[in-house]
């Protein structure tokens, strides 16, 4: 008996920004192709954490980058926004679970979901536990006696 294959559809990413993890990364290699010719890419596979499917799992993001972390590169740009700061060399092993917003947009034809940019997340502000007891009452300062006023004499002349 031969092996059964049901055709899936791939649903992509809804357009716009999505909040999203790292699941997966993976050497290409040298890739063919582009106005610039053969160049080492990389494969980062972003889970968005706000979208299912209609299977209930989570939408994916496939993005192939240069292996070039300059500031302007595409690679460059997600380890800002994840605020890393790569030395002479990176493993993108490193970013597996790091969290990050991503900006979707459709191609024209609408079959693909590409990346525009990245948003860094907002840093997470520490919370403090409320008191387990409540605070004692502070007793209302005494008052204190006010002398009554004194009269004031301005009869004398003072010039002006």
């Amino acid at each position: 008996m031969g092996v059964q294959i049901t055709k899936k559809v791939f649903e992509i990413a809804d357009a716009g920004l999505h909040n999203a993890k790292i699941v997966r990364t993976e050497d290409l290699g040298l890739v063919e192709g582009g106005k610039f010719g053969a160049k080492e890419k990389v494969l980062i596979v972003f889970e968005c954490l706000d979208q299912q499917d209609s299977e209930g799992k989570n939408v994916e993001v496939w993005g192939r980058f240069t292996q070039s972390i300059g500031e302007k590169s595409m690679l460059g740009k997600l380890l800002a926004a994840l605020r890393i700061t790569p030395g002479d060399t990176f493993d993108t092993d490193d970013l597996l679970g790091s969290r990050v917003q991503l900006v979707i947009v459709h191609s024209d034809d609408g079959k693909y979901a590409n990346i525009e940019t990245f948003i860094p997340l907002k840093a997470t502000k520490t919370t403090t536990t409320a008191p387990t007891t409540a605070p004692k009452p502070v007793a209302a300062p005494a008052a204190r006696p006010v002398a009554a006023p004194q009269p004031v004499d301005d009869s004398e002349d003072i010039p002006f």
